[in-house]
């Protein structure tokens, strides 16, 4: 949100205000003495050391300069971040609620700092000077946490998660950006139904999830107040998106030829994007997360980043036994799904923090069950050992 007029004149880069703070805290952790997964740590050094071959590739060039610094400055901080600042029950739970706060500051921010431009001429509800996807993407965390929440607490505290996701929700599809919504779409009805903790309430959870995030939505559309049009036209059934279909129809296109990928930020060398984006002074990506890894890393970077997904997916799965840690699996599901619809390896930073703390969790049940496995084998030579003959 540094883009914000309140913001704006700040002398201070927010994203390497934080991103120092995270690192300081991150070296005082390690310096502490206290426990962390070392196993964790180990799985990301080693997947940015096969990053390296992307980097390796841009010898010679003029570009991947920048990317590869961030890749190996920010991003690598924020995928090795959780396995430190997040390796206790209690910190997990303070990020699920983190995020629900966070949601709700911006979705806040944006009704009263609204870009007067984004809400008259296309209306779309937005904060001036942001990314109307960046936007939608942090209220869409909240909503997802507390349409879960919704579906598996009960009471007074179901009311308010209720209220939360009802309110999160329409402001999703009042800012007007389709991957966040079909990511919430998405993960809300996964996590309930994978979940560990519905205990025979399987079918009226998954219900109740459904019909908060379907009628929040629906309701926006079909009400009086502005909502964007390309909303409309997607929950109507028209999901075409003629850009982002080429973008990914030339990413899938390079991959069989090149497996050592054509090295960070190589996506713009492909003839057909420099003809189509000549100029233009924004990166170019395939907005699809895994492609750029494949495209740009090669195929090995790009498999262990796909092992990386099914670990994350079965750890959170695993852990799932609770509605916060259901919770998380929801905003797991919900990063990972949004990082295949927008933005690059690095814009996607709370996507390296939810794979890598999926990874921590799955780890954690191995280790969990080998343990259980190794004593359950010695109960039983201890048995054999005092039988009697």
């Amino acid at each position: 949100m540094k883009g914000a007029p309140i913001f704006a004149g700040s002398p201070i880069d927010l994203t390497l205000f934080f991103g120092i703070a995270t690192g300081l805290a991150v070296v005082t952790y390690s310096l502490s003495g206290r426990s962390y997964d070392w196993r964790a740590v180990a799985c990301v050094i080693g997947l940015w050391a096969v990053f390296g071959i992307g980097a390796a590739m841009n010898i010679g060039t003029d570009r991947g300069a920048y990317k590869t610094a961030l890749l190996y400055t920010l991003t690598l901080l924020c995928a090795l971040g959780p396995c430190l600042l997040l390796a206790s029950a209690r910190a997990q739970r303070l990020w699920l609620y983190l995020a629900v706060a966070g949601g709700l500051a911006v979705a806040v921010e944006t009704i009263l700092m609204r870009d007067a431009t984004a809400w008259t001429v296309y209306h779309r509800l937005n904060v001036e000077g942001t990314s109307t996807i960046g936007t939608a993407r942090v209220i869409g965390a909240a909503a997802v946490v507390a349409s879960v929440m919704t579906a598996l607490t009960f009471g007074r505290r179901r009311l308010w998660w209720c209220a939360v996701a009802v309110f999160c929700t329409g402001l999703v599809v009042m800012v007007g950006s389709r991957g966040p919504l079909i990511s919430l779409a998405l993960a809300v009805p996964v996590a309930l139904f994978l979940s560990k903790a519905m205990y025979g309430r399987r079918v009226a959870a998954l219900a109740m999830g459904i019909i908060v995030v379907i009628a929040s939505a629906w309701a926006v559309v079909e009400s009086s107040v502005r909502h964007s049009v390309r909303i409309s036209r997607f929950m109507a059934g028209d999901v075409t998106d003629l850009a982002r279909e080429a973008l990914l129809r030339e990413a899938l296109s390079v991959i069989g030829r090149n497996p050592l990928g054509l090295g960070w930020d190589g996506f713009i060398a492909i003839p057909a994007i420099q003809f189509n984006y000549a100029g233009r002074d924004r990166p170019i990506y395939p907005h699809n997360f895994l492609l750029e890894i494949f495209v740009e890393g090669g195929w090995l970077a790009g498999a262990l980043v796909l092992v990386l997904v099914a670990l994350s997916i079965r750890g959170f799965v695993l852990n799932s036994r609770t509605s916060e840690s259901t919770a998380v699996l929801g905003l797991g599901i919900y990063w990972i799904a949004a990082a295949q619809t927008s933005s690059d390896i690095n814009g996607n930073r709370t996507t390296w923090v939810m794979l890598v703390l999926g990874l921590m969790y799955y780890l954690r049940e191995r280790g969990e069950r080998r343990a259980a496995r190794a004593v359950s084998a010695g109960e039983r030579v201890g048995w054999r050992q005092v039988s009697p003959p």
